[in-house]
């Protein structure tokens, strides 16, 4: 497999793995989909410093192992920097995490709690974000991609490890989502996340591979799709009401981002465009590269179980 095509595969299986993440992350967030961004950002703010080596992401390796006293704070002026958003959009949704319980106020800015992190939604998240990276790791163990192999494997029970998965993996997808968005202009998040559901629905990164129909081999068991997608499935995908996301949807094709058809919404491919696709799958395969090797250090991934011959 060539590596375009394996940048291709690595691009969609990342897409997935990042809206899954952010999905799971609103449930915490109150269904808002900016305040699920800017929690990932907090995670990211508050225990980046606990993740500067190997060893000390083990430390910390439980869910809630981290006191409040171990999260650094941070400020609104640096979460509307990280994600783009409007200082006063993110001082009110930070206000209402805070009045909600999510967030804390302490000095100099805000901190995930330790009791929100044992809370039961958290809880429920981290199931499905764990079960997500499980979803990544075995996709990118089909193309031999960014350091993982065959049998390379999620850590079983990955429980005593989800702390270090979930702040690792925080800061890798809000990463990719910033600069997913920084690639096009005047897009705002809720559009830009819009848009990256209609490239995974339709396999956008998957199709403009021209090499796809002959060097597909077992990655067909992940069974992309592979064309136009309705409205109503988007809506459906991200849970979000039907009105709101067409809305969404028309916006991102008058901004010529969409084209719309009988059969649904597409994401414009033009070859002026194919720069711009390579770079933002090129940039992904260097970050996932990155990410697998920090949990792979870490423990929360794992190489095949030696086997033992006996002499």
């Amino acid at each position: 497999m060539n590596f375009d095509v394996r940048s291709a595969y690595v691009a969609w299986l990342n897409v997935r793995f990042s809206l899954v993440f952010v999905l799971a992350a609103r449930k915490v967030a109150h269904d808002d989909l900016i305040s699920a961004m800017l929690l990932g950002c907090v995670v990211g703010a508050n225990l980046d410093h606990l993740d500067q080596r190997p060893e000390d992401t083990r430390r910390f390796g439980p869910l809630g192992s981290a006191t409040d006293a171990d999260r650094h704070p941070v400020n609104s002026k640096s979460l509307s920097d990280a994600l783009g958003v409007p200082r006063e959009t993110v001082r009110a949704k930070i206000g209402a995490l805070v009045d909600t319980g999510v967030l804390r106020r302490v000095e100099h800015g805000v901190i995930l709690p330790a009791a929100t992190v044992s809370s039961p939604a958290v809880r429920t998240t981290s199931a499905a974000y764990l079960q997500a990276l499980d979803e990544l790791v075995t996709g990118l163990a089909l193309v031999d991609a960014c350091g993982i192999e065959r049998g390379y494997h999620l850590v079983q029970p990955s429980w005593p490890m989800a702390g270090a998965a979930l702040r690792l993996g925080a800061h890798h997808v809000v990463r990719g989502l910033v600069y997913a968005r920084n690639l096009t202009e005047n897009l705002g998040l809720t559009d830009a996340f819009i848009l990256l559901a209609v490239i995974h629905l339709t396999g956008a990164h998957l199709r403009r591979s021209l090499e796809m129909a002959d060097d597909v081999g077992e990655l067909a068991t992940l069974q992309p799709p592979m064309g136009p997608v309705r409205g109503s499935a988007v809506a459906s995908f991200l849970e979000m009401p039907d009105a709101t996301v067409r809305r969404h949807l028309d916006a991102l094709v008058v901004h010529d981002h969409l084209v719309r058809s009988a059969a649904g919404y597409d994401v414009v491919m033009r070859p002026d465009l194919l720069e711009l696709w390579e770079r933002f799958q090129y940039r992904t395969m260097a970050a996932t590269a990155q990410f697998m090797w920090r949990l792979l250090q870490s423990g929360v991934v794992s190489p095949p179980f030696a086997q033992v011959t006996a002499s």
